[in-house]
């Protein structure tokens, strides 16, 4: 057998948060089959629903296929739970990874490094923010 990918073994070892009940689970399938595991930037980035919005459409073509989907995304658990509803992707699907550290790991980026000036309260970021697919 070849040897496993630096990638791969990244997978591998990776866990990520199923929003569903908030464990830590694999990205990669636990069935034995094929996965095709999609890396996304943050929740809320409008460039994430409009690739979730195809994968729906795709997946059935997927699961004919024997093909388990692993949608992996930055955000948080509540995030995840209006992502799925904004773009159809179903949460059994759907995972976070709140510190970016898959993509950290395998050198990918990570969505938008904004700075917020300090004069803005939180308040008003959080509210801002909230009104966002992946929310915060």
């Amino acid at each position: 057998a070849a040897p496993l990918s630096p990638s791969f073994q990244t997978l591998q070892a990776a866990r990520v948060i199923d929003p569903r009940d908030g464990s830590l689970t694999s990205p990669l399938s636990s069935r034995g089959r094929k996965a095709l595991v999609v890396l996304l930037p943050q929740l809320g980035e409008f460039d994430s629903a409009e690739m979730c919005e195809q994968l729906v459409a795709v997946r059935p073509d997927l699961q004919e296929a024997s093909i388990d989907l692993c949608v992996v995304g930055i955000g948080d658990t509540a995030g995840a739970g209006r992502f799925s509803e904004f773009t159809g992707l179903p949460l059994d699907v759907l995972r976070v990874d709140p510190d970016a550290a898959i993509h950290e790991a395998l050198g990918l980026h990570a969505g938008p490094e904004w700075s917020v000036p300090d004069a803005v309260p939180d308040r008003v970021l959080t509210a801002l923010l909230g009104t966002l697919p992946g929310g915060v």
